[in-house]
């Protein structure tokens, strides 16, 4: 009963900020037609920053999963190895997710476009 209710804190705590993200979340519409590069460009954009903020929220689980293994784990070796890599994995997904926040700018700059990418919304 200890261990369920354990497992049921620890998915609520980690759906919380899932369930703030559904209120500023804009899922992205497939364009129908796409007219010029400013229009591709933030489309590009919108998907971008949908999977920023979702890797994003991975990792705060992640960490909070960490977190809670770590408290939980007693000194436990093998515990702490899995909450040390749970970290390492949060980090990673940190760094995935902000070179796809670089990934427009870098791509306008060899097209020479002239396209400033935070003015589309990266």
């Amino acid at each position: 009963m200890k261990k369920t209710l354990q497992v049921a804190t620890a998915v609520a705590i980690a759906a919380l900020p899932l369930m703030a993200a559904a209120q500023t979340i804009n899922i992205v519409n497939l364009p129908t037609n796409i007219r010029n590069v400013e229009a591709l460009l933030g489309k590009i954009c919108n998907v971008i920053n949908l999977i920023f903020t979702i890797l994003l929220i991975v990792s705060v689980v992640f960490i909070i999963l960490a977190a809670f293994t770590y408290l939980t784990g007693g000194g436990d070796p093998e515990n702490v190895s899995k909450a040390s890599r749970q970290i390492l994995f949060a980090v990673v997904a940190v760094v995935v997710a902000t070179f796809a926040k670089i990934i427009p700018a870098v791509v306008s700059s060899f097209f020479s476009t002239g396209i400033n990418p935070n003015a589309i919304g990266c």
